[in-house]
């Protein structure tokens, strides 16, 4: 799935290694401290508490996700126009 989508829900966003459809992205997300990279299952369970045991954390997460969602309206755009055309 594409980040910017959760990003624009105002959601704090978290990925694995495997994000080579997204990269550019993905690394705007993490330099803008709007996402956390995690590698293991171990990482993710450790920055799922610190999220939700650290509310200040959580917020900035999230409102920094949607800055960089905003950022990037053009390609959520394009990703919906593709989605409706297969639709209809």
């Amino acid at each position: 799935h594409n980040p910017l989508e959760a990003a624009r829900l105002n959601c704090a966003i978290m990925f694995g290694p495997n994000t080579f459809n997204f990269t550019e992205v993905c690394e705007q997300l993490i330099n803008s401290k709007a996402a956390l990279y995690v590698k293991d299952a171990e990482e993710m369970e450790e920055s799922i508490y610190n999220l939700f045991n650290d509310t200040n954390m959580l917020e900035t997460f999230k409102e920094n996700a949607f800055k960089v969602a905003e950022n990037n309206n053009e390609i959520l755009d394009e990703t919906v126009k593709v989605i409706l055309k297969r639709i209809y």
